[in-house]
């Protein structure tokens, strides 16, 4: 917890972030670094920003959509969905995956659980820290029913305008 507050102390909560950018940025990220393919379909108006850190914002993100390819077998799809409403911005990251195991469900938010051989288990721990410290935000994870994969969800509180 103090790894974070310091690395998140004196950091710019003031630019308008565009996700659909974000989104399409780490898209592109994703398909020139991995070799999996994954397809996407994106569901973000142009027009819908969040006023904070574009890192921070990319960083939650990030974890959410990587998290949906890497969960995904080769050639499924990653639908990620974003909406503005009520001062929040909520948005949606839904794989075609296995869907969540019941046992570690419970506790991935939890610091260094890993379902990843190779996971060191605090992304989804560190994107949910920073999505409720300076987001008044959640992250919260589902299986799809009836059909197979997660849901991802973000919600975070969009700022008054000063």
């Amino acid at each position: 917890k103090a790894l974070l507050m310091l690395t998140t102390a004196g950091i710019k909560r003031d630019e308008s972030v565009p996700i659909l950018a974000v989104v399409q940025d780490i898209i592109l990220e994703y398909k020139t670094t991995f070799s999996q393919q994954v397809k996407f379909s994106v569901h973000i108006d142009s027009h819908v920003c969040l006023k904070g850190s574009e890192t921070e914002i990319r960083n939650i993100l990030h974890t959410l959509i990587i998290n949906a390819c890497e969960a995904n077998s080769n050639n499924g799809e990653v639908t990620i969905k974003a909406q503005q409403a009520d001062g929040k911005i909520k948005i949606e990251v839904i794989d075609q995956g296995e869907g969540l195991n019941e046992f570690i469900k419970e506790q991935l938010f939890q610091p260094h659980i890993s379902t990843k051989p190779e996971g060191a288990g605090m992304g989804l721990y560190i994107a949910q820290r920073v999505a409720r410290l300076h987001y008044q935000g959640e992250i919260t994870l589902k299986n799809r029913e009836p059909t197979n994969g997660a849901i991802a969800t973000v919600s975070l509180k969009q700022k008054a305008e000063k």
